[in-house]
């Protein structure tokens, strides 16, 4: 579908551009401001290579990042800071990468385990683990690189991880998770008690 967009909770949807070219798998859009980071994993006839791109202005213009430092085997998400364009992570098999020159240079944020999935908030980034069989979902601070564990679901394990990742931008306490299972579990009190919003 390439890059499309929606101003009225996905009852229309205008072509931005590369629409009929490529299929993003891994897209992130900054909340406040207009970066979109993209994983690109075919050339067409914008972006000529397979790479990390971003774009400022909806796809009219697009810059490569040259993602120096990363070391994934594997990618698992892309997450963009609601606030400041210049900061992207990346999940991946080797752990959780973070970038503050719009993915030019990347540094390891955490320990070498499975990250599969992550997400940003104004001064912290939400991202959930994978080793040895066990689950995390972690908090980390931006400034300092503190961790600390939320509590989860008993309905995720390895065999369900978390997938996908959001916390509600006007209540940073209010976090919903989507599983392997395609499960949707939501807490408004950052991890104390949580609910299942599916069958």
């Amino acid at each position: 579908m390439g890059l499309i967009k929606s101003t009225d909770e996905g009852k229309s949807f205008k072509k931005l551009t590369l629409y009929g070219e490529t299929d993003f798998h891994y897209l992130a859009a900054s909340y406040n401001s207009k970066v979109i980071y993209a994983l690109n994993e075919q050339p067409n006839s914008q972006l000529k290579s397979s790479g990390l791109f971003f774009t400022e202005d909806e796809g009219k213009s697009w810059r490569e990042s040259k993602m120096l430092g990363f070391e994934g085997d594997s990618i698992y998400g892309i997450a963009a800071h609601p606030d400041k364009p210049n900061i992207v992570g990346i999940a991946s098999s080797n752990g959780l990468f973070l970038s503050d020159d719009y993915g030019e240079t990347f540094k390891l944020s955490s320990n070498e385990n499975q990250i599969t999935a992550l997400e940003f908030q104004e001064n912290s980034l939400l991202y959930s683990s994978l080793k040895s069989g066990s689950i995390e979902l972690h908090k980390q601070d931006l400034t300092n690189q503190k961790d600390v564990k939320i509590d989860i679901p008993t309905e995720i394990n390895d065999k369900n991880p978390v997938m996908f990742i959001a916390s509600n931008p006007k209540n940073r306490e209010e976090i919903t998770l989507v599983t392997h299972n395609n499960e949707v579990l939501q807490t408004e009190d950052n991890g104390t008690t949580w609910d299942n919003l599916t069958d």
